[in-house]
């Protein structure tokens, strides 16, 4: 049997009797409860989105979702207008069903797109619900590619530098990039049109201004920790498979194997993972790692997201050569 009793929100201590038909009480046996309001439902968070791209050759709209699973998280209400009409689904939670990328075709250009986060608690009856965040879907709106040399061909292999991650708009931070770090490294990247330069670690040397080439040590992006993360756009002029090879250095013993994984996602679909990564023994000791990744590129614009699962590596390139 279940009674629904009105009670301000709060902590209790409920206390149970049962009665005879004769009117004689049982020992009593307390247990503790809570009433959950508006106080409650007002601390709650929206789940983050890092990042959203709108590609209107193909009306696709990609979202990748901060993945922390938020406790009491059951699912996030979607709500957003395609060529067939509005469409509302519910994503199931980070660590479940939902890989943290979510796309979405058909998708109509400066829509509204809107969403709510739900959450239950142990024992609650009902789902609460943030408030509603909404926006206005419009292609290109965040990000475009850094300059620098982002050209993939069949005719030779190819290098793009850590450096030459997007810039967005109105800022690059959560767009383009994410870290845990907080101060500004380097200015190199307003120079060229950034909008606030970055908080990732850029190390031993910059590029030049002009051809971009990188001059100094060579330029890498180091202190790097887990959850880290950068987004390129690349121009394929053959369109077809490359094999993603990185530059990296690691402290780790030469003889043994670095703790860093790094996952690649393609236009915010996963490729995969790959953590054998050797150590070199110096953090400046860098090294061309050949992966057994292979990138499936369109012609055209691509976005490939790099992202540190573990870390455990100095960061400076990289490379993609053709398969035919």
């Amino acid at each position: 049997m279940k009674q629904i009793i009105s009670l301000p929100e709060g902590q209790y201590m409920f206390e149970l009797v049962n009665l005879s038909k004769n009117g004689q009480r049982s020992v009593y046996a307390s247990m503790p409860g809570e009433s959950l309001g508006e106080r409650f439902q007002n601390s709650l968070v929206n789940r983050l989105i890092q990042m959203y791209t709108y590609d209107a050759t193909n009306s696709s709209f990609v979202i990748n979702w901060s993945t922390v699973a938020y406790q009491y998280c059951v699912g996030t209400v979607i709500t957003y207008v395609t060529t067939s009409g509005v469409k509302t689904d519910t994503i199931a939670k980070a660590g479940e069903t939902f890989s943290g990328t979510t796309v979405y075709q058909n998708v109509v250009r400066n829509s509204e797109f809107s969403y709510r986060t739900l959450y239950k608690p142990v024992g609650s009856i009902d789902n609460f619900s943030t408030a509603t965040d909404k926006f206005t879907i419009v292609a290109n709106k965040w990000t475009e590619p850094f300059p620098g040399p982002h050209t993939l061909s069949a005719a030779a292999p190819s290098e793009v530098h850590a450096f030459w991650y997007d810039r967005g708009f109105p800022v690059s931070y959560n767009f383009t990039y994410y870290t845990a770090r907080t101060a500004v490294s380097t200015l190199f990247r307003v120079k060229l049109g950034d909008t606030e330069g970055t908080r990732l670690g850029f190390e031993g040397g910059e590029p030049a201004w002009g051809d971009y080439a990188i001059v100094g040590a060579g330029g890498n992006i180091g202190s790097l920790a887990a959850n880290d993360w950068t987004v390129y756009t690349v121009n394929v002029q053959d369109a077809g498979n490359y094999r993603l090879d990185f530059v990296a250095a690691s402290s780790a013993a030469t003889t043994a194997i670095a703790a860093a994984r790094v996952r690649i996602e393609v236009n915010g679909v996963s490729i995969g993972t790959f953590n054998q990564f050797p150590g070199t023994g110096a953090w400046t000791t860098y090294v061309v790692v050949q992966t057994p990744l292979i990138l499936q590129l369109k012609a055209g614009e691509n976005r490939i997201r790099w992202f540190l699962e573990a870390a455990g590596i100095n960061f400076r390139s990289m490379k993609f050569t053709y398969q035919p």
